[in-house]
């Protein structure tokens, strides 16, 4: 799928990070959008220099943990776009760094809900929206940690996008109208475009 002006895309963590990036390049080429991030503030500012550059943008506070907060802001998105979502990106995620059998483990699920539970919730509830348009396309943010385990990185963190990257390759079989691909490339201010 194109990047092309008018079409909206909604993305996941968007407050900060590669998802402000990825909102700020979007925006430059034309697309309206869905910002959803659980930090206020930083939503505010990536959604007010968006606007800046002529798109339509709505804003959503909403912590990916929370299903019914990610459904809600699914349905809402679709709303202020007039039902159009062509493309969405989970790309909301957290790190963690540590010795596993030191690690607390509400710390190893606080991770596992954002970067896998919450890219299968955005999705989920996505999907319909994006199903209802003639183009539609998903990209999840994994990294190279899903790709190349490190004793540089934290378990959790290599385990949430190992699953993240197999859970974008079985939609990718199951779903085989969208263009879905799981986005490794993880250095903020990079193209993913």
């Amino acid at each position: 799928m194109h990047i092309a002006s008018g079409r909206v895309a909604a993305i996941t963590g968007a407050g900060l990070g590669m998802g402000r990036e990825l909102a700020l390049q979007l925006a430059s080429a034309g697309m309206n959008l869905a910002l959803l991030d659980f930090d206020t503030a930083a939503l505010a500012q990536t959604a007010s220099d968006c606007r800046a550059l002529g798109v339509r943008v709505s804003e959503h506070v909403v912590d990916v943990r929370d299903r019914a907060a990610v459904k809600a802001a699914a349905a809402e998105a679709a709303a202020f776009h007039n039902g159009h979502i062509h493309i969405v990106f989970a790309n909301a995620g957290v790190a963690s760094i540590g010795a596993f059998d030191a690690m607390a483990e509400e710390e190893f699920d606080r991770v596992m809900e954002i970067n896998l539970h919450g890219v299968v919730s955005t999705v989920r509830y996505f999907l319909p929206f994006l199903r209802a348009q003639a183009k539609a396309c998903v990209v999840i943010t994994s990294s190279v940690a899903g790709f190349f385990p490190s004793d540089k990185i934290g378990v959790p963190y290599t385990t949430s996008k190992f699953a993240a990257r197999g859970f974008a390759e079985s939609l990718l079989v199951e779903a085989r109208e969208l263009y879905v691909r799981a986005a490794r490339d993880s250095a903020p201010g990079s193209s993913m475009l």
